[in-house]
């Protein structure tokens, strides 16, 4: 990494959706340059001993940074529920999507499993 690759200092937030199968954490974050600006949105996939699993990210074009932050966790939830982990727990620095994965983790993991959310 570069000095110009900057990580949010915030407290990351958690949510947290259990199963009984592989379990792993997810890692996101989306930005953009300007609000709507250049954006893109990246994740990082954590098994349950720290280690990398994998890295994601995506170029969006002009979006806002919540559209960044909300295509983030998109992207690595589908890859994961892809994967078959169904215990991942979500950090992030957005308080806004975290508060909303919390209160509508169902309706979410309901609508990625059935192809709903692109």
């Amino acid at each position: 990494e570069t000095s110009s690759e900057v990580v949010s200092k915030k407290r990351p937030h958690e949510a947290l959706w259990s199963g009984s199968g592989r379990s792993c954490t997810l890692e996101f974050d989306g930005a953009s340059k300007g609000n709507p600006g250049q954006a893109g949105a990246g994740v990082v996939l954590r098994a349950d001993d720290g280690s990398l699993s994998c890295r994601l990210r995506e170029g969006l074009g002009i979006a806002t940074c919540n559209v960044a932050e909300y295509r983030a966790i998109i992207l690595g939830l589908k890859y994961a529920l892809d994967k078959g982990f169904t215990s991942i727990r979500v950090r992030g620095d957005s308080k806004l999507v975290c508060m909303q994965m919390v209160k509508f983790r169902r309706k979410w993991i309901n609508s990625l499993r059935r192809g709903n959310i692109q």
